[in-house]
């Protein structure tokens, strides 16, 4: 009985240990330049340049030389803190949403990344601002309630399209891959759809409504037959083919990611860890959590080159993940997975739900 016992510690003794040696080889890098909390991450197209929007105002920029992250440049130009940054899809210019109720546009003038535009027609805080596949359009949403398109006109970016909304705040915004489509989510708990017309307008097309609280996140797939939206109601919900409710979440879901060949999904929330799923036939399961943020995560961002991924956190760093396909090599050895073949599915159908198997 006594050799039973020490075996079967023994085995979840190795089994932490290898949690533990597969969870300090994922975390590649953790970034602590910054002393105050962080709000957005987002790669360069080119995955060796990481913008960082930060609590005290600014942006963080690194850049990847030798297998090492080192911090070039601080860009100070807001007034308030930096909620959402993003590259556009050219890697020339970075734009930030800041709760100074302004967008500022930055280009990179040889070794400097300099303002070029400051964007003024919000009135309360950017939540959220993304740029279109093809770089041509840049949306913003704000807690004013409203959307913004913007486009460039000659040498300057102006306004084009503006949703008043119904004054709830507005936290996210996506657009589709092909760009003909672009997707928000609102504190009125729904997620809105638009689509661009055979006449070259915009066009309203429906509200998805499933979430009982503010939603914070929407993302497309990367194929664009999934949209994915986080709530503060503690759900992720699929909408599109195989729509679904992820749950298991004990905190809002702050933000959401696909990894490349949409066969992940990976989120974020203030519960500290990074939890992500694993896409098995049409159905999701809850693949791991990974711990190493000590505060909320409030933001992910993949990188396109690579596969590592990025998260940033109230606990004022920010971590470079490994490969996400390192965690597969990890669930084989059966250290870091949470699969198990007996384990109800985590994906529950979404019911009463005004949407079938397709977004139109």
């Amino acid at each position: 009985m006594k050799t039973v016992k020490i075996v079967v510690l023994l085995f979840f003794f190795m089994a932490l240990i290898g949690r533990l040696l597969c969870e300090k080889e994922l975390i590649r890098y953790r970034l602590e330049g910054s002393n105050c909390w962080i709000f957005s991450v987002s790669f360069h197209p080119d995955g060796k340049i990481l913008a960082v929007g930060c609590w005290d105002n600014s942006i963080s920029v690194w850049e990847k030389c030798k297998n090492r992250w080192n911090h070039s440049q601080i860009l100070i130009g807001h007034n308030g803190p930096v909620a959402s940054v993003v590259f556009s899809p050219d890697g020339k210019m970075i734009a930030s949403g800041s709760w100074d109720n302004t967008i500022i546009l930055w280009k990179k003038e040889e070794t400097t990344w300099k303002i070029i535009q400051k964007l003024t027609l919000h009135k309360d805080t950017v939540k959220c601002v993304a740029f279109s596949p093809d770089g041509k359009i840049l949306g913003s949403c704000s807690r004013d309630g409203a959307v913004m398109l913007w486009k460039k006109d000659g040498e300057k970016w102006g306004r084009f399209l503006f949703v008043k909304g119904n004054g709830c705040s507005v936290n996210s915004l996506a657009f589709s891959p092909d760009g003909l489509s672009f997707a928000y989510g609102s504190n009125d708990r729904t997620v809105s759809l638009w689509k661009k017309s055979e006449t070259d307008t915009w066009e309203y097309v429906k509200k998805l409504e499933g979430h009982t609280s503010f939603v914070l996140s929407v993302v497309f797939s990367h194929d664009g037959k999934i949209l994915a939206s986080g709530s503060f109601d503690k759900t992720v919900i699929l909408w599109g083919e195989e729509c679904g409710i992820l749950k298991g979440y004990t905190r809002p879901v702050n933000a959401i990611v696909f990894s490349f060949d949409d066969s992940m999904l990976i989120s974020c929330s203030d519960e500290k860890e990074i939890t992500i799923w694993e896409k098995k036939g049409k159905k999701w399961k809850l693949f791991t959590d990974l711990a190493g943020h000590d505060n909320r995560v409030t933001s992910v961002a993949f990188n396109p080159k690579d596969n590592t991924f990025a998260s940033g956190s109230y606990d004022k760093t920010v971590i470079v993940w490994g490969n996400y396909m390192y965690l597969q090599k990890c669930a084989q050895s059966k250290n870091l997975s949470k699969l198990d073949e007996n384990e109800k599915d985590s994906t529950s159908i979404l019911k009463n739900v005004v949407l079938k198997n397709d977004f139109f």
